[in-house]
C-alpha cells in the first residue's frame, strides 16, 4: 500500500525543477524510463526519504530485510526519472534479484503516464519493488518520479 514518503511540497518543487530541465542525462536501454539530471532541489526528495525511519521500515518489512540495510550505504543509483512510451505494452525487464527499487512520485503516477505499479501513486507517495514484482507497462509515458535503487542484503531477516 502506498504511503506518503516525502512532503507534497518537496515533490512539487522537484517536479517544477524537472519540468524546467527537459534534457535527459542518459536513456536506459530495455527499461522504459530515462534518467534525468540530479539537482539540489530534486536531491531533497532522496534526503527526505532516507531521513524518515517509517519509509525505511516499510521497505525493509516488504522485502524481509533488516531496516539498517535500507540506507545510503546500499544505494546503487538514484535520481529523477521520466517514464517513456513503449511501442508494445507488456511486462518489461525487472530489476536484478538483489535490487530493491523505491519509486517516489513527483506527480500523480498512473498506468496512463508510465507507472508500472498496480495502483496509482499520488504526489510524494512511494512504492518499493524487487525482482519478484511484475512490472506491466501500458505503453504510455511522461510521468516523473524519483528512483532509489538499493542493493538487497544476502541474508534475509529472521
Amino acid at each position: 500500500m502506498p504511503a506518503q514518503a516525502v512532503t507534497r511540497e518537496c515533490a512539487q518543487a522537484a517536479l517544477k525543477e524537472l519540468e524546467r530541465e527537459s534534457k535527459a542525462a542518459q536513456v536506459s536501454q530495455n527499461i522504459p524510463f530515462e534518467w534525468l539530471d540530479k539537482t539540489p532541489v530534486t536531491g531533497q526528495v532522496e534526503q527526505q526519504w532516507f531521513e524518515s525511519l517509517s519509509n525505511r521500515q516499510r521497505a525493509a518489512e516488504k522485502h524481509k530485510v533488516e531496516v539498517q540495510y535500507i540506507d545510503r550505504a546500499n544505494l546503487r543509483r538514484s535520481g529523477p526519472i521520466r517514464y517513456l512510451s513503449v511501442s508494445k505494452p507488456g511486462f518489461i525487464q525487472r530489476p536484478a534479484p538483489d535490487t530493491i527499487m523505491v519509486i517516489i512520485a513527483l506527480c500523480r503516477l498512473t498506468r496512463s503516464n508510465g507507472f508500472p505499479g498496480p495502483d496509482a501513486l499520488e504526489q510524494g507517495q512511494d512504492l518499493s519493488l524487487s525482482g519478484d514484482d511484475p512490472q506491466l507497462f501500458d505503453g504510455q509515458g511522461g510521468g516523473l518520479a524519483y528512483l532509489l535503487m538499493l542493493k538487497k542484503p544476502e541474508k534475509p531477516q529472521t
